[in-house]
């Protein structure tokens, strides 16, 4: 089968039309959107704790772990991690979320 002009139409760049590179342009500047988006929420977001609350995460034997406690609960922890019976980076981001929670280190009770 003779295909006649098949040369010179494979020759010819393609034309892309006005419609065409609108919706590209739409489609690109919704991609930059998004990605923007994700980027300014990826660097807002952040687990803080709420007032009198700790909530710790820490790298633990089988993965991440949470300390989560508010109250009387939180103030338990918040005096053995400032004891000395939670050690290491744990216990040192426990201290210091403890602090910015309002537990402060308590002093230790005085011997008669």
């Amino acid at each position: 089968m003779v295909m006649v002009g098949q040369w010179k139409r494979l020759q010819t760049p393609s034309r892309v039309s006005r419609r065409d590179r609108r919706v590209l342009a739409g489609l690109i500047a919704l991609v930059v959107a998004v990605a923007v988006t994700g980027g300014v929420l990826a660097l807002t977001a952040s687990s803080t704790s709420s007032a009198g609350c700790v909530n710790v995460t820490f790298a633990g034997s089988t993965g991440a772990e949470q300390i989560n406690a508010c109250g009387n609960q939180a103030a338990r922890i918040c005096a053995s991690a400032y004891a000395g019976s939670i050690t290491g980076a744990p216990g040192q981001e426990l201290r210091a979320d403890c602090a910015r929670a309002g537990h402060p280190p308590q002093p230790a009770p005085r011997k008669p």
